[in-house]
Parts: structure tokens; C-alpha cells; sequence
């Protein structure tokens, strides 16, 4: 059978969106988009060398069908020494992949995770030690560890489905880490590092509360309360009439228990009464009652009584204390089931103070609540 004669024609745009693509996208050496250029120029190597870096820089363009004419162009110009940039970038970023793979937890987002996962903790307790076993082994507070990642839910969506990842999502952006480092590995982690990402994406609105938390980390937080402490009352040996200021300190002394100090603290931990003007009353869990109740003994106008009339407010003892000062715009924070921090007792407008006192402890204390909580606080701070 007689052979076929095969009949084509090639473009000169072909041609040069050929070279283009070897040289910018594919990473091809100079010299075999040279040796393609050559191809269709007739010339001495110089003069083919010239013609390579017009046409890979964007300058010229080959043009015509078999026959091609050199034109100018000039749509996207890029000199050579753009890939030099490239290529350093597209090492850096393979760079920084790598080092995600060996200390991942050094990319873990504190302003965007959940407190198990927060860098802090994973370092100390040693575990996970890659991003795959992070996913897998993926902690809720308390060190309860889930096999399957989707059982961690945030506001009823699998936490790892989140646009944060439970702080995780820096994994997935190596060349916006990258950047934020600008090639320095040993940048990673600082304040410069996470300046740049908070810049890089301040105004997407589904990083909106992880910069909130960010933003708000950086504010100047206010003095702490420094009270006289109960315990400086001298030691009697006798046990002080019941509810008495002497009962109290003598009840401190021989607990310990913050239920029994009657004055706002520093912040000794989460648990606690936030009075309307910030005032924080540090109690131990499972003793809000009692403590709201011991504070409106020596305080009757917090709910609207005096000393007289108190004795007649009906109702109020001992397990329901915590009620009436909710009632009065007090906050009560508490931690619910142990897995993970709850705020529920909101009053309908909780004030400017509260709200920054409760942000300031939550930072101190590494506490993240439930999404739709934190957007209302920080909505009042």
C-alpha cells in the first residue's frame, strides 16, 4: 500500500505561545526554547539568542502560517530576570511544605484554633508531631482524642471543614506563608509573620472572628485588680459567727476555696461572677450560687434591696444566688461538660466592660466559646 503523504501547517502563534509556556509555565531550559526559536529563524546564534529573549520577554512575536513574520507584541511583558524571582519562589515555597511536614506546629493559627490544638499545648504535650496525624488524631479540650476528625463539630460543621481548620488552615496556603516569612524560615511564628498574614487576609469575611481575636490580642489590656485578700485577716482560733466578714476569712484560710473571698480578684481562672462594671469574682465550679448569694449578703443593692428588705426577697438562698445577679446584668462564666468552655448566662446587654474583661481572661486563659458567643462579646467590646 502507498504511503499517505501527511499534509500540516504551523502558526507562528503557536510557536511562540509554545516557547512561552516551556519557558514560564513547564520551567524549560533557555536553551531548548532556543533551539526551538532556531528552528524557524535562519540566522548566526547571537542573532537567534536576541529573537529568544524578545519573544520569551513578551517584546516580539512570531506571526503567519509556515512562513513567519516577527512582529512586535508587548500584551504581557516579562524580562528573564522575572524567573530568576520565580524560580527562587517556587523553591521557597517547596521549602516552607517541607518544614510544615516536620514542625507543623509552628504554623498552627492561635488565633484561629480550638484550645487543644493551640501551639502552646501540642508542644508541651508532645503530640501530634505531623499535620496528618493532627488531622487524624485531631484533640478536643480535656486530651479526649476522636479517630475520626468529623466527630469535632464547630457550631454543627466538622471543625476541619471550617475555614480556619481548627487553626490548621495555614497548611494549605504554603505561599502565603511563604510570603509572610519572605523566605525566611526562621520568621515563622513572630509577630512580623503573623502581621503579614493578618494583612494578607483582612478582609476575607470568613477569617472575620480569627481577626477579631487577633486584632484584639494586640490591644493594651487594662490593670488587673489587685485586692486585700481575705487570708490578711489575723488567724483566731475559734470558729466566727456564721456569714460574718471574720467567718469568711476564717472559711478561706482553712479552704483555700475562692467561694469564700468576697472581694473581685485579678483572675484567678475562668470560673467566675463578672460584675457589670468588669469586676471579676473568681469562684471554684459548682459554687456560683453560693458565691452570688454571699455577695448580695453585704451587697442587697446590687439587686435593688437594702439590709432590711433583703430578708424578705423571696426566694433567695443558696442555690439560687446566680439568678438574681444574671437578673441584675452580672455574667456567670462556666465550663460545661469539660470538653469544652460555655458561656451561658448572657444578659440581654452585656456592658462594654464586661466584655473586655472577658476577652482579656479568655486570652489569658486560652478559652475559645462557641463561635456565635465570641462574635456577640467581641460585638460589645
Amino acid at each position: 500500500m502507498a504511503a499517505k503523504a501527511l499534509h500540516f501547517s504551523i502558526t507562528g502563534e503557536f510557536v511562540t505561545d509554545l516557547a512561552r509556556t516551556w519557558f514560564w509555565e513547564e520551567n524549560k531550559p533557555f536553551e531548548t526554547c532556543q533551539e526551538l526559536i532556531g528552528c524557524c529563524v535562519q540566522g548566526p546564534p547571537e542573532v537567534v539568542r536576541e529573537i529568544t529573549i524578545a519573544i520569551l520577554e513578551g517584546r516580539k512575536a512570531f506571526t503567519g502560517v509556515n512562513t513567519f513574520s516577527y512582529i512586535d507584541d508587548g500584551k504581557q511583558i516579562r524580562p528573564l530576570t522575572n524567573k530568576i524571582t520565580q524560580l527562587e519562589q517556587t523553591l521557597g515555597i517547596e521549602r516552607i511544605k517541607a518544614d510544615m511536614q516536620a514542625r507543623f506546629i509552628r504554623y498552627v493559627d492561635p488565633w484561629a484554633t480550638v484550645k487543644s490544638c493551640h501551639p502552646e499545648v501540642l508542644a508541651a504535650g508532645g503530640n501530634p508531631t505531623s499535620y496528618e496525624e493532627c488531622v487524624e488524631w485531631f484533640a478536643m479540650d480535656g486530651g479526649t482524642r476522636f479517630r475520626e476528625p468529623e466527630m469535632l463539630l464547630l457550631s454543627g460543621t466538622p471543625i476541619l471543614e471550617t475555614p480556619a481548620m481548627g487553626g490548621l488552615w495555614l497548611i494549605r496556603r504554603p505561599d502565603l506563608a511563604y510570603m509572610a516569612c519572605r523566605g525566611n524560615g526562621n520568621q515563622v511564628g513572630t509577630p512580623e509573620f503573623w502581621k503579614a498574614i493578618y494583612e494578607a487576609i483582612k478582609e476575607d469575611p470568613a477569617m472575620k472572628l480569627r481577626n477579631d481575636r487577633y486584632l484584639f490580642s494586640l490591644r493594651p489590656k487594662t490593670a488587673l485588680f489587685s485586692p486585700e485578700r481575705a487570708n490578711a485577716v489575723p488567724v483566731r482560733q475559734d470558729v466566727p459567727r456564721y456569714l460574718t466578714p471574720e467567718w469568711f476569712a476564717y472559711k478561706y484560710r482553712e479552704t483555700g476555696s475562692m467561694e469564700y473571698v468576697l472581694q473581685p480578684d485579678e483572675g484567678l481562672g475562668w470560673e467566675s461572677l463578672v460584675a457589670p462594671n468588669g469586676d471579676w469574682y473568681t469562684c471554684p465550679f459548682g459554687c456560683h450560687n453560693a458565691k452570688a448569694y454571699y455577695l448580695i449578703l453585704f451587697h442587697p443593692e446590687w439587686i435593688g434591696k437594702t439590709a432590711e428588705t433583703l430578708a424578705d426577697t423571696e426566694g433567695l438562698d443558696l442555690s439560687t444566688g446566680l439568678d438574681f445577679l444574671v437578673k441584675a446584668g452580672w455574667c456567670a462564666c462556666r465550663s460545661v461538660g469539660g470538653d469544652h468552655v460555655k458561656f451561658p448566662d448572657l444578659p440581654k446587654q452585656m456592658t462594654k466592660a464586661q466584655a473586655l474583661r472577658i476577652l482579656d481572661t479568655m486570652a489569658k486563659e486560652g478559652v475559645r466559646l462557641p463561635q456565635s458567643q465570641e462574635q456577640e462579646i467581641y460585638g460589645r467590646a
